[in-house]
């Protein structure tokens, strides 16, 4: 099971070269099935999204959510178990969406496919590099 961070999310569904080719399988073993994404993730979307940071094709927010759950990811919210355990991690992350996606990681049992420096170096959860 992984779980797939916000910018690995759009480098898949955009193509985009910088997901590594390992990263890429391993998504496309998992998509459909066990390839999970917190719903944050789509929270940072529309935040990049409205503040100019990323161009979605003429998608709003909620249509590119759409189009990632119709092509077989999984979301999962945020419970008050999710909640605790993201404040409580120890993380050089101050960044709230990056503590609730780790920490939604570690609730499922998930790999974390990121390509964050800080959370790869983390011991926090088991991560897989998205470049790679």
């Amino acid at each position: 099971m992984i779980l797939v961070d916000t910018h690995a999310l759009l480098w898949f569904l955009w193509g985009d070269a910088k997901l590594g080719s390992n990263a890429k399988r391993i998504i496309d073993r998992n998509v459909g099935r066990s390839a999970l994404i917190s719903a944050i993730s789509f929270c940072e979307i529309r935040f990049l999204l409205r503040g100019g940071r990323i161009d979605l094709n003429g998608r709003t927010a909620k249509e590119f959510r759409d189009h990632a759950l119709a092509g077989g990811f999984i979301e999962k919210p945020m419970d008050g178990a999710i909640a605790i355990d993201a404040v409580d991690l120890a993380l050089p992350h101050r960044d709230p969406a990056d503590r609730i996606i780790v920490a939604t990681a570690r609730a499922f049992g998930a790999v974390l496919l990121t390509a964050d420096e800080k959370l790869l170096a983390s011991d926090a959860v088991e991560t897989e590099d998205a470049r790679t």
